[in-house]
């Protein structure tokens, strides 16, 4: 009845008839792992996938594509981080595993990730101890806020957190800002629009007056003229 095989439950095992050999085998589990990168590895690619729609070519009949191409360089700021991740170092690296690269996760020439099923199967099946290591600091239910040393999994998350935070993220900063300039925006433009009242206003009035005076200078030139006519009929009698 051994206790150590899996935290906080007892196995007991029993022996059907004397003399028996029972060969009981303990492996630890990979196929959980593989599962988890690759989920990783479509949320990423996924993310990619988004951030090109949205920063590349616009179309009149989608709103949303090209819709954050004035504000690329935030876009490639946050998937530069984003990106780091592949290439970064564990702070608990063991054994010459320290990245996801080691694993067999590579960058392809569209910027998306793939696994390589067949580097995996290999280091997984001799070194799943320096893996696990690696990712987790040999650590079960740690914070992000514990001071202690992390693996590369939580340091990831953290740094996640701070882009997508719905607080303080690198995002929602972006949003808050531009949100910001939206409403200055709007107020510049109600302020200009009031000008633009008051200046046409002011020309229509302009307007008016000098209606009024052109009539008034046609009305005197045609006296004028009239008079002009009557002291030349004058002369010629």
């Amino acid at each position: 009845s051994p206790t150590d095989l899996v935290p906080g439950v007892q196995t007991t095992f029993k022996r059907n008839g004397s003399g028996t050999t029972i060969n009981i085998v303990v492996s630890e589990d990979t196929k959980a792992l593989e599962t988890s990168l690759n989920a990783m590895i479509e949320s990423f690619n996924s993310v990619v996938t988004i951030s090109d729609y949205l920063t590349g070519e616009s179309d009149e009949e989608d709103e949303l594509a090209g819709s954050l191409s004035r504000v690329k360089n935030t876009v490639n700021l946050v998937m530069g981080q984003i990106r780091d991740l592949v290439g970064m170092t564990s702070s608990t690296a063991s054994n010459g595993f320290s990245t996801l690269r080691n694993l067999g996760i590579s960058t392809q020439l569209s910027g998306k990730l793939k696994l390589n099923s067949t580097t995996y199967a290999a280091v997984v099946k001799t070194n799943f101890s320096d893996i696990r290591t690696m990712l987790t600091a040999d650590t079960n239910n740690q914070v992000g806020s514990d001071p202690a040393v992390k693996g590369l999994a939580l340091d990831s998350i953290n740094i996640l957190d701070a882009i997508v935070n719905v607080n303080t993220g690198t995002i929602t900063t972006k949003e808050t800002s531009v949100t910001e300039d939206v409403t200055r925006y709007e107020d510049d433009l109600v302020e200009m629009q009031e000008r633009l009242e008051s200046i046409k206003a002011r020309y229509l009035q302009q307007f008016a007056a000098m209606e009024t005076l052109v009539q008034r200078s046609k009305n005197t030139g045609e006296y004028l003229t009239s008079q002009f006519k009557a002291m030349e009929s004058v002369y010629k009698s």
